[in-house]
């Protein structure tokens, strides 16, 4: 019997607050965004960009600062909600690291 409210993520979520970049996989349309949470399989984060499931997205992370590197992935989007403020959360599976 299942635990209610039980995260069953096999990676548990890190919170990150970073300015990410995506570009829509196969075209030149860039948009920026604002990460959430990332993990080893996933991330969250916050556009005023209209996306669609499944859409593919190369997206890079910024550190903001010279110690780590730029985080860059592509993801497939799973979930899309509209927020309050107009502001779109996306989550997405991380297909490959760049």
């Amino acid at each position: 019997m299942s635990t209610p409210n039980k995260d069953r993520r096999e990676f548990n979520r890190m919170r990150i607050d970073a300015d990410v970049t995506c570009t829509i996989n196969g075209t030149e349309k860039i948009f920026k965004g604002f990460c959430k949470n990332l993990s080893h399989t996933g991330i969250l984060f916050e556009t005023g960009e209209p996306v669609s499931l499944s859409q593919l997205l190369n997206v890079v992370l910024n550190t903001g600062t010279t110690k780590f590197r730029s985080l860059q992935a592509i993801i497939d989007i799973v979930r899309v909600e509209q927020q309050a403020d107009n502001n779109y959360a996306v989550a997405g599976k991380i297909l490959g690291f760049k």
